[in-house]
């Protein structure tokens, strides 16, 4: 996890996830705790080679009150920015 101010196109992030290789329960929890750790408001930039993790993502933040504010592939990689709710 790196918990440098990055900015990636037009998205600026707090923090990066890669979620590649890992199980699903795995993926989620590395990506609930990244969100834990920024304040409200930050982003979390999540990367996966898994495509169906959108729809879990977007669960994911249904559930939570946070908001996958943007998506897109690059490549062979899913890039998920997921801004942390109240």
């Amino acid at each position: 996890m790196n918990t440098t101010d990055k900015t990636i196109d037009h998205l600026p992030h707090s923090v990066t996830v890669e979620m590649s290789g890992q199980c699903d329960v795995t993926a989620l929890q590395q990506l609930a705790d990244a969100v834990d750790s920024i304040v409200s408001g930050q982003i979390v930039l999540a990367t996966s080679a898994k495509k169906s993790f959108l729809d879990e993502i977007a669960s994911f933040c249904g559930f939570t009150g946070h908001e996958l504010v943007h998506n897109e592939t690059r490549g062979n990689k899913l890039h998920l920015w997921i801004r942390k709710g109240q």
